[in-house]
């Protein structure tokens, strides 16, 4: 066990966050009375009084360390690694600067890092209407509390839990010791859509320990004007080149069959939510696209996925096509004469166009 006091250095990239900055500042804040750190804002290229506010926060708030890094506008991806190189403390976390923590949770999820020696944590995360209408469990809260049962916490990892490869992508849902990080020099992809997919995969895949936790540690907004992850928009091919070096990093790690089943169920939940973020002139370029991402998974993992009744329908399908289950003339009436659902129009015509001869 590991006896003296950790310390915590907060991530916190914001483009144009007028309107939340200063609350989020002021929810990570909490945290770092007890436990010592900072927090590290990267102001990526914002065109409002962003920093203004910020240093605003320091100026009222003069116990709490509070670095602001100016950039111009980079993505998250780079602004998130542009963080990164000012970490000094034991343990770093992400935050959104329009989300929120508890802080309370944080501290008690730190001390228990650091005395069971974890790389990472993974607490429960809730969401909230930017309008406060609601306020739900979010991802993979059900998951997580089924995986620890009857327990408050559980040291573990990928290859006892394979289940955790398909827990949220997010890196901001998450907690990680700064030198895990360094050591397997994981960093984000400078794109600008599912930059969180790689490094948060790499990270179950290398981390010897995985401290699962009860905590709700944070508070996710939705429905806000402009909000990344629920516009429609052009980057949505960047989510490919996550998913391939997500599934390299798989291929050279994976031990099992069973891994790369979870770690297959959720970059197959990716491309799910890219088409539908996809604008209606790039379908046909993503859905070839997914066809040559998916060409590259292992069939035993394919073969294991589309046989495994506890696994959604929709992604077993996705499984029946890439693995070759169905024969031309099967696959034919499967896309052409079965009413259409998001699948079928994925691949359906792209079947046709590149095998239907």
């Amino acid at each position: 066990m590991n006896t003296g006091k950790p310390t915590l250095d907060v991530i916190i990239v914001a483009h144009d966050m007028r309107d939340y900055i200063y609350e989020s500042l002021c929810s990570c804040s909490e945290a770092l009375r007890p436990l010592g750190g900072s927090l590290i804002l990267v102001d990526d290229g914002s065109s409002d009084d962003t920093v203004a506010l910020a240093k605003a926060f320091s100026a009222s708030h003069p116990d709490i360390a509070l670095t602001i890094v100016q950039t111009a506008n980079q993505g998250p991806g780079a602004a998130r690694n542009r963080g990164l190189k000012e970490v000094r403390s034991d343990y770093v976390c992400f935050v959104d600067a329009d989300d929120l923590v508890n802080s309370a949770a944080l501290v008690r999820i730190i001390h228990a890092m650091h005395r069971y020696h974890a790389d990472m944590a993974l607490p429960i995360a809730y969401c909230f209407d930017d309008g406060l209408r609601y306020t739900r469990p979010f991802g993979d809260a059900g998951l997580i509390k089924r995986l620890l049962g009857d327990n408050s916490a559980l040291v573990t990892n990928s290859r006892d839990m394979p289940e955790l490869l398909d827990t949220e992508t997010s890196m901001c849902m998450r907690i990680f010791r700064a030198g895990f990080l360094q050591k397997h020099g994981i960093e984000f992809d400078d794109i600008r859509f599912c930059e969180d997919v790689y490094p948060s995969r790499a990270a179950l895949l290398l981390s010897n320990a995985v401290l699962l936790t009860n905590e709700t540690y944070y508070y996710y907004r939705q429905n806000r004007p402009q909000q990344r992850t629920s516009d429609t928009r052009p980057d949505t091919m960047d989510v490919f080149l996550a998913i391939d070096r997500s599934l390299q990093r798989g291929k050279e790690t994976i031990l099992d069959t069973s891994q790369g089943v979870q770690l297959t169920r959720r970059l197959s939940r990716l491309v799910m939510w890219g088409w539908e973020l996809t604008p209606l002139g790039h379908q046909r370029e993503f859905s070839e696209r997914a066809y040559q991402t998916f060409s590259q998974v292992p069939r035993p993992w394919l073969r294991a996925l589309r046989r495994d009744r506890r696994i959604e329908k929709h992604i077993r399908r996705l499984a029946c096509y890439f693995s070759g289950y169905y024969n031309k003339k099967n696959i034919d009436h499967f896309f052409c004469y079965r009413r259409p659902r998001l699948v079928d129009q994925l691949f359906g015509g792209l079947y046709r166009l590149t095998r239907g001869k």
